[in-house]
């Protein structure tokens, strides 16, 4: 064999072993790219599985307030209407216009004032259930950030 077939055999053994040693650091780059993303696809399905049972918490929550506000609006419309038959029987009981105009009167001052306060409890019932609707939900959307920010940093 010559000194030229010899550094052609050479110089092709060295460059099998290079395209071996790059296609063996590329498929270890490949392998641990694909291990990152089953451990980011197992996260993301935990997340998902989080966020349902955050869906299911938030559900609950929007109807326990709904139940409250059909408990409040139920008592506020049977003392309403308890009020109206007081008032109506005052007014049939009246001796005189005056008296009649004075049982009116404070009807209609102690109704607005009963429905002022019923709309502040029912205010406070509706932020009550949207606060606790929403608390669940909220926590999803911090923990997704949280996600966001570490992908991004990694």
């Amino acid at each position: 064999m010559s000194a030229s077939e010899s550094r052609a055999e050479d110089a092709v053994r060295q460059a099998t072993d290079e395209i071996a040693a790059a296609l063996g650091a590329g498929v270890q780059v490949l392998k641990e790219n694909i291990e990152k993303a089953l451990a980011g696809y197992e996260e993301l399905t935990g997340f998902g599985k989080q966020t349902a049972a955050a869906l299911g918490h938030a559900a609950d929550a929007a109807a326990r307030g709904a139940e409250s506000l059909h408990d409040e609006f139920y008592a506020y419309s049977k003392r309403s209407i308890a009020c109206s038959f007081d008032a109506a029987n005052a007014l049939f009981r009246a001796t005189s216009l005056p008296e009649a105009l004075e049982v009116q009167s404070g009807f209609a001052k102690s109704a607005f004032a009963a429905c002022a306060d019923e709309m502040t409890k029912l205010s406070q019932v509706w932020l009550a259930a949207a606060r606790e609707t929403g608390e669940p939900l909220n926590a999803r959307v911090r923990a997704w950030m949280d996600m966001v920010q570490q992908t991004r940093v990694a």
